[in-house]
């Protein structure tokens, strides 16, 4: 009897140990950028501008806006294979034409945006080279809006603020090992559509 708990007890300490050295096999580390079209601040910054021409909010309007993707890049730490936690830093800017109330050009706006954010990970399907996942984030925004008149029309107007800012992903998938590619379907300051590459370290 005291040989098969002996024996038992054994079995169920290798079982553990290769437990966790399989676990520990997988690297924690993982980079990542990339970018992404119609992030909240591209959505606040066209609504509030179609409202403003509209209403002729400020006496201003802004038209011709042209802007670059929400670029990001990203550091996560694996706690097990399904779960990990970490940090994103993304940015962008546009730039546009501001006319008065008579649609006469007054000069031009630019805005530049960076958003600073912890995020947090799930594998809904985790295998090797392959994986679908859900995602979510929170941080703070920074917002520097910048309207520099043309020929001593007026004066020039430079707005900070920093706001709260998040990203809600239900949909992500990977493929790859250790170096791959990944799409994501969200909503918040990665955007609507987010692709990029990946590396595990």
């Amino acid at each position: 009897m005291r040989k098969k708990i002996i024996h038992s007890a054994i079995a169920i300490m290798l079982l553990v140990a290769n437990g966790v050295g399989a676990q520990d096999d997988f690297k924690r580390h993982e980079l990542e950028g990339g970018l992404g079209i119609w992030n909240t601040s591209q959505i606040v910054f066209t609504l509030s501008d179609a409202l403003s021409n509209s209403l002729g909010i400020g006496g201003m309007n802004v038209n011709n806006l042209s802007g670059s993707p929400a670029f990001h890049v990203g550091y996560k730490y694996w706690l097990t294979e399904r779960f990990g936690v970490g940090a994103t830093l993304a940015m962008g800017s546009e730039s546009g034409n501001v006319f008065n109330l008579e649609k006469q050009y007054q000069g031009q706006i630019q805005r530049y945006y960076s958003n600073v954010a912890a995020e947090a990970a799930f594998n809904y399907i985790n295998s090797e080279i392959f994986k679908v996942y859900a995602l979510g984030g929170v941080g703070g925004l920074f917002l520097n809006q910048k309207y520099e008149p043309d020929g001593g029309s007026g004066t020039d107007k430079n707005d900070k603020g920093l706001f709260l800012d998040y990203q809600i992903t239900p949909i992500g998938i990977k493929v790859g090992k250790n170096v791959g590619g990944f799409a994501e379907v969200g909503f918040g300051y990665k955007g609507i559509v987010n692709i990029g590459l990946f590396v595990r370290l």
